[in-house]
């Protein structure tokens, strides 16, 4: 069904896409079309970890949880990054946050790659966490901050991303207002 370049074809994934979800593809850049094509499950999975990020970000810094270049933009992708690697693995997120990031660049772009990085690895560490102790125990500790194995993992993941942001583990340039 896929061709030579391991794209689906555009008509395909259209067609199972709600009305909404074509939109939203319409208003992608051009790397992150390429990449919603090849793997259209990763990107509806990474619109959910998208989702995610908002409320989560909403959550934890009110009105400001959309602004740009400050802690909660820090949070918001290392939040998306994280929950990208809960839904579908590292590398697979990589991909289509680094689309996300294609065409930009400077101190914002940095900033907003080194907190990719930083999420999909608290994501990496959660799911390890789960897999490898869930059974033995039902939290483990990080930055001090007991973190719970069960129940809603996605808060889980969002108290590890507030907690390392709060420990100054996300980029944030104070200097862009």
């Amino acid at each position: 069904m896929v061709d030579d370049e391991g794209y689906w074809p555009k008509w395909l994934v259209r067609l199972f896409s709600s009305k909404a979800q074509k939109a939203q593809l319409d208003s992608l850049n051009l790397a992150e079309q390429k990449a919603a094509y090849k793997d259209p499950f990763g990107a509806k999975a990474m619109g959910k970890a998208q989702d995610l990020a908002y409320k989560w970000g909403k959550h934890y810094y009110g009105s400001i949880y959309n602004d740009d270049n400050i802690q909660a933009n820090a949070f918001r992708h290392a939040m998306w990054n994280a929950a990208g690697v809960f839904l579908i693995g590292a590398s697979r997120t990589k991909a289509f946050t680094d689309a996300h990031e294609w065409g930009t660049s400077g101190a914002s772009t940095d900033m907003d790659y080194f907190n990719n990085a930083a999420g999909r690895k608290i994501g990496q560490l959660y799911l390890d966490e789960v897999i490898t102790i869930s059974f033995k125990k039902d939290s483990f500790t990080y930055y001090g901050v007991k973190i719970p194995l069960y129940g809603d993992h996605y808060a889980n993941i969002a108290l590890m991303v507030k907690t390392a942001a709060n420990q100054g583990k996300g980029k944030v340039l104070k200097w862009i207002k």
